[in-house]
């Protein structure tokens, strides 16, 4: 009977690491979100903090809506090197201010904060 029981056991601790061990595998798996570069087909965020866009280059698939959020304590824009001509938020508010544009023609579309020009970055739609 003690050496049945310790197999039971044996067999339940092994198919309880092995359970374990494909969910940590999953769970650990790198999406990709401390790249630089970032592609996506959902709405994306770019986030301003530390007077810098993070992340500084995003590529997103033509009609992805994206979202800026400043999480900074100085206002800042988004405004298109094209003069604003594409996209231009206007001064967005410190602390949790945003600023959404959906991508619906594809190309690269750089950007910058015109209060702060050294905040440079880019969008890439596909």
């Amino acid at each position: 009977m003690k050496t049945k029981n310790k197999i039971k056991l044996f067999i339940s601790t092994f198919l309880l690491c092995i359970i374990a061990g494909i969910t940590f595998y999953s769970c650990g798996k790198s999406s990709g979100s401390n790249n630089t570069n970032t592609t996506s087909t959902t709405p994306s965020t770019v986030v301003i903090k530390n007077f810098a866009f993070s992340p500084a280059s995003l590529t997103v698939k033509k009609g992805t809506k994206v979202t800026w959020t400043n999480n900074d304590a100085a206002t800042h824009t988004v405004t298109a090197t094209d003069n604003g001509n594409t996209f231009s938020s206007g001064s967005i508010a410190p602390g949790g201010g945003t600023f959404s544009f959906t991508f619906n023609t594809a190309g690269d579309f750089n950007y910058q904060c015109t209060i702060h020009p050294q905040m440079v970055a880019s969008v890439h739609v596909q």
